[in-house]
């Protein structure tokens, strides 16, 4: 049976190593500092997306996505993405005939060979709505959207013909045949693993 990344047996371990790796990394400066500085330039909610969001929320969101872009990279040891954005509007906002929509996505181009990671700033304003206690429709959580995302990208490199099997039919069958793709589910597994993760260590500092 083909897997792009094998799925992972034992929760409770691998949530508990990814602690771990997290309490004992030590922080590259530099590229801690470039992270959060392309997610500042290109995730702007307030500015570019027009958010009627307080600032303190913003850099909270900004805050959560690049420490988890960043810790979810160094525990799978792939280099940082180049670019981090806001979806098209064409396909990251619901519709009333579309009521689904893209929640984020990752690709690699010639120019940008360690990936792009794009967000919707719909799905973003629902975080940004459920951070200031507003009630929100359904949204996915920073944590898991980012380390998801990044864990697609490591796929890119180790699977590629699988992962382009897999890409190619996203738009398929109400995305009933990606959501059933290996490619995707280890990913769901990541992210919920390394949220989950990054929940218990807060929990800790905060003792």
């Amino acid at each position: 049976m083909e897997r792009s990344v094998a799925l992972i047996e034992n929760e409770a371990y691998r949530i508990g190593e990814m602690v771990d790796f997290m309490e004992s990394h030590v922080v590259d400066i530099g590229g801690m500092a470039q992270i959060r500085g392309e997610v500042a330039s290109g995730i702007r909610l307030r500015d570019a997306a027009g958010l009627m969001i307080q600032q303190t929320t913003e850099l909270a969101m900004q805050d959560a996505i690049a420490w988890s872009i960043y810790y979810s990279s160094a525990y799978l040891k792939h280099p940082l993405p180049d670019v981090v954005n806001f979806l098209e509007d064409r396909i990251a906002n619901p519709t009333k005939d579309n009521p689904n929509y893209v929640l984020a996505c990752s690709y690699k181009t010639v120019d940008q060979p360690n990936g792009v990671i794009s967000f919707s700033k719909y799905n973003l304003a629902n975080v940004a709505a459920n951070i200031e206690g507003r009630g929100v429709p359904q949204h996915l959580p920073l944590a898991n959207l980012s380390a998801h995302e990044v864990y697609h990208l490591l796929q890119v490199d180790r699977f590629p013909a699988c992962n382009l099997r897999h890409t190619a039919k996203i738009n398929l069958d109400n995305n009933d045949y990606w959501n059933n793709t290996w490619s995707e589910r280890g990913a769901n597994i990541f992210g919920r693993y390394f949220e989950e993760a990054r929940e218990i260590l807060i929990g800790k500092m905060s003792l």
